[in-house]
């Protein structure tokens, strides 16, 4: 547990997966609040029971959880703490289906993942899949929603008022909550310190007309970088302390990571999954999800800017340069 400023607690949660500790953000006042929760699970529960008794608090008294985006790892506890407390859960409107209606929007996820490996040119005895499907029923659960959130909306807390911002990008429905007066912000996982939040491919049937998800991830970043909070306090990972530089080197990294795919494909015709290999050749289990969900997302700004041309050939989606 960590006292960040008056009224505001880190409660970091140790996690089975790759990414580490999930961050629980828990915000006194007239309606104590946890921004975000932690999986699905008595080990968790128990954990984050521990901190809020540290803090004079207990699971009962939580009146309101925020959620910063629809993923398991961020709203698994819910119901939980709900059946126990009563607590009102906010999210961003068009995500209410992922928790309302859990776990079968995730699994429709994970057919429509499925349909793009298989045009990715994949192997058909790769299943990346597997192991997510398993981590969906087994730490996630059906929330029901009480409220929402969006941009504009203010939270009162004793740290002080925290401005809901939209932050598209890592999902169509990302959100994070900015302390003006503190220069912080809750980032959820749109900002992270360790790693870059995988801007991840969407059914289109889920998404905004046009939604591009690593061209709205980078006008995130471009948006909160000149907005500049000192502070982030990110869903994952350690406090960044200088979010500016963070953002800088993100977006630095991004326009390398795009000139190296156009690099790859200058006169050369390949699979998307080809170019998986070429740019991640040990990926591997669930990785290979993140690394197609990347690819597609620079593919379709090369493809936007004219320098690489996406066709669809015998079921396999090719790549090449122009």
């Amino acid at each position: 547990m960590c006292a960040l400023l008056k009224g505001l607690y880190l409660f970091a949660i140790p996690t089975p997966f790759p990414v580490g500790n999930i961050n629980v953000y828990f915000l006194e006042g007239e309606q104590p609040t946890l921004v975000d929760v932690p999986p699905k699970g008595s080990l968790f529960l128990d954990r984050l029971e521990k901190y809020l008794a540290d803090t004079g608090y207990a699971i009962e008294d939580i009146k309101r959880i925020i959620i910063t985006h629809p993923h398991f790892d961020h709203f698994g506890s819910a119901a939980s703490i709900v059946d126990r407390s009563g607590a009102k859960v906010f999210i961003h409107r068009d995500a209410a289906v992922y928790l309302e209606h859990f776990p079968q929007e995730f699994l429709k996820d994970m057919a429509y993942y499925r349909s793009l490996l298989k045009k990715s040119g994949a192997p058909s005895e790769l299943k990346p899949t597997v192991l997510l499907e398993d981590w969906i029923l087994k730490y996630g659960s059906r929330t029901r929603i009480s409220g929402y959130i969006a941009e504009g909306d203010v939270i009162e807390a004793v740290g002080g008022r925290f401005t809901i911002l939209a932050v598209p990008g890592h999902t169509p429905w990302c959100l994070m909550l900015y302390n003006r007066e503190e220069n912080m912000a809750i980032t959820g996982d749109f900002l992270l310190g360790h790693i870059s939040s995988n801007a991840l491919f969407q059914r289109p049937a889920n998404t905004p007309p046009g939604y591009k998800p690593l061209k709205s991830y980078i006008n995130s970043l471009d948006r909160i970088c000149d907005l500049a909070p000192q502070i982030a306090l990110p869903g994952h990972g350690e406090v960044i302390h200088d979010v500016k530089e963070r953002i800088q080197n993100l977006l630095s990294y991004l326009a390398e990571r795009k000139r190296s795919i156009r690099t790859i494909l200058e006169g050369r015709r390949l699979t998307v999954y080809q170019l998986i290999r070429e740019l991640f050749p040990y990926v591997n289990g669930h990785d290979v999800i993140l690394a197609l969900s990347e690819i597609h997302g620079f593919l379709e700004l090369l493809e936007d800017e004219r320098t690489i041309r996406l066709e669809h050939h015998g079921g396999v989606d090719i790549c090449s340069g122009l």
